[in-house]
């Protein structure tokens, strides 16, 4: 039995060697690009652990190897359950959302492992995380490269992984250049801070570090909550945070916020879907506060926002609403095509007839305000109030103060081959960059 043992691992496969795993090393998802740094994980990988120097990296650690369709990888850590290895950029030529499989095999002094198949693509963008965790705050640091306390004004700069060729080529044994030229990215890269773009001013591998790239973005003047968000050529990469500064302007905030349509019962069979509720909050605005915004979300869309100037000692607030003949789902004019779902064809001159309307949504209409800066185009005018800051800095929307700003809602527009079933829609309320109040329910399309 000893002798049938030894002879399974005599030759180029050892039986003891496993790859069980091979993840994205910023976000350990199967997400891999040509020139991701990932993480293989499996048992009897090294003899002991082991970590690279220096940069560039080399392709042998601890007498460890890795290789990509027989392209060796540069290697910064190895150990006998986890190394840390680069996808080589040569491994595999993709373009748009094309996906190909690459055999990873690692190779100690004992012998090679069975071929694992990675699935590659072009892009699988991934932003380094502050703990090495792949979730919660990003790496962020200023433009002194110090970390961040909170998101600013300034611009940021990140670290990330996987954002695909570059121009000039990136070599896979070299440091990202210090030099012009730099090794730009190729493919499209959009970053968002709490759901608004910010500008990308710099995307490519930064300059003297290995296979790692680094993105520089201005913040946008205005965010909701605290998420970070990343996309390059066709794909999505994982959803983190920035530590943001949320609530400093205020004090004892509170909210609620509840749909006036659609409702859980409702059961929509058309592409004009008015989405409205109503919400009360109440804050004290601290001493020295400066200017900020209450907003509400409706779905994803900012149904109120009302700017707050505590050194002016104004608010004013902008709303959506539909116009009036949008109230009675008449959208001729309106610059959209609306859909009859039973049908599958567009209403004549864009008007649902009375016998289809729902009179819930029509009675939530009539709840909303009257445009007063008329829609040049569109099924929705723009509502503006204004007004100064009760004395004392208590400020409050509901039932017996600034009623009138209470109810929300305007129209949004469906594809016109939006599939049948249930659907969220979801009401949140920001004060001051916090999320103060939420609430979701589910509605039916035909």
């Amino acid at each position: 039995m000893r002798l049938l043992a030894l002879s399974l691992c005599i030759g180029s496969v050892c039986c003891g060697q496993t790859i069980q795993s091979v993840v994205n090393a910023a976000t350990y998802t199967a997400n891999v690009a040509p020139g991701s740094w990932v993480s293989i994980f499996g048992t009897q990988l090294a003899p002991g652990a082991m970590a690279a120097q220096s940069a560039p990296f080399p392709t042998q650690l601890n007498n460890v190897s890795v290789t990509v369709n027989g392209l060796a990888a540069p290697l910064n850590y190895v150990s006998a359950a986890q190394i840390n290895a680069l996808i080589p950029f040569e491994a595999a030529t993709l373009a748009g959302s094309a996906q190909t499989s690459a055999q990873v095999v690692v190779t100690t002094p004992s012998g090679a492992s069975k071929a694992f198949a990675l699935t590659l693509q072009r892009n699988a963008p991934a932003i380094y995380t502050k703990d090495s965790s792949g979730s919660g705050n990003a790496l962020a640091f200023d433009q002194n490269f110090k970390a961040i306390a909170a998101v600013g004004s300034s611009p940021l700069v990140l670290y990330a992984t996987g954002l695909g060729p570059t121009n000039p080529p990136a070599a896979t044994n070299a440091l990202g250049s210090s030099t012009v030229p730099l090794n730009m990215i190729q493919d499209p890269v959009s970053v968002s801070i709490g759901g608004s773009a910010a500008t990308v001013l710099f995307a490519g591998l930064a300059p003297g570090l290995h296979a790692v790239y680094q993105i520089n973005i201005q913040p946008p003047q205005t965010f909701l909550g605290n998420t970070l968000s990343i996309t390059a050529g066709n794909y999505s990469g994982k959803s983190l945070t920035l530590p943001v500064m949320a609530g400093t302007n205020v004090a004892n905030a509170t909210a609620t916020v509840s749909a006036l349509y659609p409702t859980a019962g409702t059961t929509l069979g058309f592409s004009a879907l008015l989405v409205a509720g109503s919400f009360t909050t109440a804050f004290d605005v601290v001493p020295g506060a400066k200017a900020f915004q209450v907003v509400v979300l409706g779905n994803g869309n900012a149904l109120a926002t009302i700017n707050i100037d505590p050194v002016g000692n104004t608010w004013q607030a902008t709303y959506p609403v539909p116009t009036a003949l949008a109230r009675n789902y008449n959208f001729a004019g309106a610059g959209v095509v609306v859909y009859d779902y039973l049908a599958g064809m567009p209403f004549p001159g864009n008007i649902i007839p009375l016998s289809r309307l729902d009179l819930a949504a029509v009675s939530a209409a009539g709840m909303l305000p009257l445009p007063n800066s008329a829609a040049v185009n569109g099924a929705n005018g723009t509502w503006t109030a204004s007004g100064t800051l009760p004395a004392g800095g208590h400020f409050a929307i509901n039932s017996s103060s600034l009623t009138q700003l209470q109810n929300f809602g305007a129209f949004t527009f469906l594809p016109s081959n939006e599939p049948g079933g249930s659907y969220p829609a979801t009401f949140t309320v920001y004060v001051d960059n916090m999320q103060v109040a939420s609430s979701t329910l589910q509605f039916a399309i035909q």
